[in-house]
């Protein structure tokens, strides 16, 4: 995950998701600055996009329902990459 604590809608996002190695896994969770820059350089603003859905998430107090769950994620990526 390219972000790693928070809400589910957060963890659960396709957005969020980055294969990796064990080794490299391993080293970018005791190394939290070198992960941002790594993601930033191969996903152009995708730590901030879901950092600001994370906190958008948050501040609408509003719990996901996992059985619409399919449109409520694809809408808001929609709305920020068209």
């Amino acid at each position: 995950h390219i972000v790693r604590r928070g809400e589910p809608v957060i963890f659960c996002d396709p957005l969020n998701v980055v294969c990796m190695c064990n080794v490299h896994h391993r080293r970018f969770t005791s190394h939290e600055h070198d992960w941002k820059e790594f993601v930033e350089s191969r996903l152009p603003g995708r730590y901030d996009y879901l950092l600001r859905l994370q906190v958008e998430h948050k501040e609408s107090k509003q719990k996901v329902d996992w059985n619409d769950w399919e449109n409520w994620w694809r809408s808001k990526h929609r709305a920020v990459f068209g």
